[in-house]
C-alpha cells in the first residue's frame, strides 16, 4: 500500500509531460480477504491522479470462483464511475473476462484496450468468444513475462510472437493480422 511520503511522490511524478500511463494498479481477489480493502484505497488514490491523456492500466483478477472476474470489474467500473471521464484510455492487463465483460467495458470506456497475455492458453469457450469480440483496434498482445509462460518454462518479452499466434489462431484470423 502507498503510504503517505510514496503518495506524494507518485502524484508528483504522475503530473510529469513524460508519464503516459499510471499503473499497473487494480484489484486482485486471489489476495487474502484482508488485503482488499488496501487494494481499494490505493486504486481510488491513484484513479484522483489520472489525467485524460494518460492511459490507465488495470490489473483485475476475481476469486477462484469468479473465473471471468464479474465482481471485481463491477467494482472497479463503479470506482472508475466516481473518478474518471468515460473518454479516458484504459488498458485491461491480462484480460480473461467473458464477452458481456468486453461489451460493458467498451460501452463504459470506449477507450478501453484489451490486454491477452500467456492465459490465453487457458482459455475456455467463454473467453474464446470474449477475445473473438475484441475489435483489433483495441486489442493488445502482452507477455506479463517472467509469468504466464506459453510453451517455455521461463516466460519473456522474446515470447511476444507465441502469444500472438495462440491469439491468431483462436481468433481465426492471420498472424499479421493480429500484429497490425
Amino acid at each position: 500500500m502507498l503510504r503517505n511520503s510514496q503518495t506524494a511522490v507518485f502524484y508528483s511524478y504522475s503530473l510529469c509531460s513524460s508519464v503516459r500511463a499510471l499503473g499497473e494498479v487494480g484489484l486482485d481477489r486471489t489476495y487474502p480477504v484482508s488485503e482488499w480493502r488496501k487494494q481499494e484505497v490505493v486504486l481510488e488514490r491513484v484513479l484522483g491522479y489520472a489525467l485524460p491523456d494518460q492511459c490507465l492500466v488495470l490489473h483485475l483478477r476475481g476469486t477462484r470462483e469468479d473465473k471471468y472476474g464479474q465482481d471485481v470489474h463491477a467494482r472497479c467500473l463503479r470506482m472508475l464511475d466516481r473518478s474518471l471521464a468515460k473518454r479516458q484510455k484504459i488498458h485491461l492487463h491480462s484480460f480473461a473476462g467473458d464477452a458481456d465483460l468486453v461489451s460493458e467495458w467498451s460501452e463504459s470506456y470506449p477507450n478501453t484496450y484489451f490486454g491477452i497475455s500467456g492465459l490465453v492458453r487457458t482459455f475456455d469457450s467463454r473467453q474464446i468468444k470474449a477475445l473473438r469480440s475484441i475489435p483489433l483496434d483495441r486489442l493488445l498482445v502482452e507477455t506479463d513475462s517472467p509469468y504466464l509462460s506459453v510453451n517455455r518454462s521461463i516466460n519473456s518479452p522474446a515470447c511476444i510472437g507465441d502469444i500472438a499466434h495462440l491469439v491468431a489462431a483462436m481468433m481465426g484470423i492471420s498472424f499479421e493480422d493480429v500484429l497490425s
